[in-house]
């Protein structure tokens, strides 16, 4: 039976919807398909603010209870995590601390706690938004999405024995740029950069690294900063900033990423 809610904050109706909680992936795959405006629910924070701003859906898919979702497991040389995982989840994962301990790090600095207990990584990305850090720091990690249909299921993380991941969002959301690197004797394998908040979604660049030496990276970090910048499309401009200032941004904390990354044992 459809079912009605008021959102407190804005004091409006959420129009009328059909809640479907499916118990398996094939199920909710099913249910999406089904003729209608059908959404998928994870932690509803992006949901719920949307249905209270007047969109209108005949179904939500709530998928708390579709367990091919959940977990963090190790697949081989990649790790798996699946879309259901809460960011507190990233954050305690005994797995992730042992193979990728970046990454929790990173995570303990992200939203607040409400949204880290309540949002998942999987509505993080299918969100699109290009403030939120999921997107940049899993890019920077060049990480995999499985899907099945339309619907996220699992990220896949390619992993290393000297993996690092770096993150510069001192002036979020603004801009924050991620830095992935594999390390191989005191040498960089290859390095990455993601940048998110400024453009529709986040960008990449790879660095041309590979065989440079850790310990060069201070005195070269300028020039590899500079060209990595020039390399982006043009960024956006909004009321936070204009789109010069973000590509000197973008300048100004790859150094400082790179710098870090060559200071570190």
């Amino acid at each position: 039976m459809p079912r009605m809610l008021i959102g407190l904050r804005s004091r409006k109706h959420i129009s009328p919807f059909e809640l479907v909680r499916p118990a398996s992936l094939e199920a909710a795959c099913r249910a999406l398909s089904a003729l209608g405006r059908n959404v998928a629910m994870a932690g509803g924070i992006d949901l719920i603010d949307r249905l209270k701003l007047g969109e209108a859906v005949d179904r939500v898919i709530h998928l708390s209870g579709v367990r091919e979702l959940s977990g963090i497991r190790r697949d081989g040389d990649t790790v798996s995590i699946g879309a259901l995982t809460t960011h507190a989840e990233v954050i305690s994962n005994p797995l992730l601390a042992e193979v990728l301990p970046d990454l929790p790090a990173i995570w303990r600095g992200v939203a607040n706690p409400r949204v880290r207990h309540t949002g998942t990584i999987g509505g993080n990305l299918m969100s699109a938004m290009p403030h939120y850090d999921a997107a940049p720091a899993l890019l920077a990690l060049g990480a995999s999405l499985v899907k099945a249909g339309t619907l996220l299921e699992r990220v896949r993380i390619p992993i290393a024995p000297h993996q690092r991941l770096l993150a510069e969002r001192s002036l979020h959301p603004i801009i924050s740029v991620y830095l992935g690197a594999r390390l191989e004797g005191g040498k960089i394998h290859s390095a990455r950069i993601a940048v998110g908040c400024c453009h529709a979604q986040p960008a990449t660049a790879d660095l041309p690294l590979a065989g440079v030496s850790v310990t060069s990276l201070g005195a070269d970090a300028a020039a590899i900063a500079s060209k990595a910048a020039a390399s982006f499309a043009e960024p956006l401009s909004d009321g936070l900033a204009s789109g010069s200032y973000r590509r000197r941004m973008i300048e100004v904390l790859t150094r400082r990423l790179l710098i870090k990354l060559g200071s570190q044992p």
